[in-house]
């Protein structure tokens, strides 16, 4: 079994970045999973992370997400939120510009 990796920053900001997409309607719900999924795996394997099968899979960025969900509304809903996305969620109502950056890093950290 592989080692568990929690989430970081720039995992968070892409997680709320992409809940509030489909929170808005902009996009599907899968498609929000799908990519956050992909982006994700993209970021360890480019940071030389060894992942295997089930590192960040859909079913566990559709679960993290009812998690950044809680955060977002700020109660739970399904799954409590955490510190880190409770602080990711302030950081995005209270300093976008500090958000949108590190956005922008995790987006270049996903390609």
């Amino acid at each position: 079994m592989a080692k568990r990796i929690l989430f970081d920053k720039f995992e968070a900001a892409i997680l709320l970045d992409y809940y509030i997409k489909c929170n808005d309607g902009k996009i599907s719900k899968e498609t929000a999973i799908e990519t956050v999924s992909k982006k994700l795996r993209k970021i360890a394997e480019n940071r030389g992370i060894k992942i295997d099968d089930n590192f960040r899979t859909f079913a566990g960025i559709k679960f993290q997400m009812m998690s950044m969900e809680s955060a977002y509304k700020g109660f739970t809903i399904v799954k409590p939120d955490s510190k880190l996305f409770s602080e990711t969620v302030k950081m995005f109502i209270e300093n976008r510009n500090q958000f949108n950056d590190i956005l922008k890093q995790a987006d270049e950290m996903a390609k």
